[in-house]
């Protein structure tokens, strides 16, 4: 009797592996932060060296903001392509909605209605047991006050 690593090593078979089991490179974004915000009125009152300084925005153009991006043709084409098949999109979404909404109106509807009946039948049935409630109490009172209550000791 031979172990199983041994007929795998002698047969050259490779070690099953699971592909959920191996290690992969964990791809994490890079989170973005807000800036820290401090009303003034906090940070008029701060000392001289914790004051807060503010970078002042730039006066001159940097060459990224001056240099122009001229589209070429075959580009132009693809954009304004893309631009078109977007619009029709959108165009076919919102008739898909709107087709959507007008089906609904009519459920809205009758759930609206049965909504209203359901709060009259539960009015009604509420009205009915505390006639009936009461009717019980007054026939308990009425009863009740001829004899002696006992008390406890």
């Amino acid at each position: 009797m031979r172990l199983t690593g041994e007929v795998r090593a002698s047969q050259n078979i490779p070690v099953p592996s699971d592909k959920n089991s191996a290690y992969r490179k964990i791809e994490r974004e890079t989170r973005h932060f807000n800036p820290l915000r401090i009303p003034r009125k906090i940070a008029a009152e701060l000392p001289f060296k914790s004051q807060i300084s503010e970078a002042k925005p730039q006066r001159k153009r940097t060459y990224l903001q001056k240099r122009a991006v001229v589209v070429g043709g075959e580009e132009k084409k693809a954009r304004k392509l893309m631009a078109q098949l977007n619009l029709l999109r959108k165009e076919k979404l919102a008739k898909r909605r709107a087709k959507q909404e007008e089906r609904r109106e009519p459920y809205r509807r009758k759930v609206e209605e049965n909504k209203e009946k359901r709060a009259e039948r539960e009015k009604r049935e509420k009205q009915e047991y505390w006639q009936r409630e009461g009717k019980k109490r007054r026939n308990e009172g009425e009863a009740g006050a001829s004899q002696p209550k006992k008390r406890r000791r």
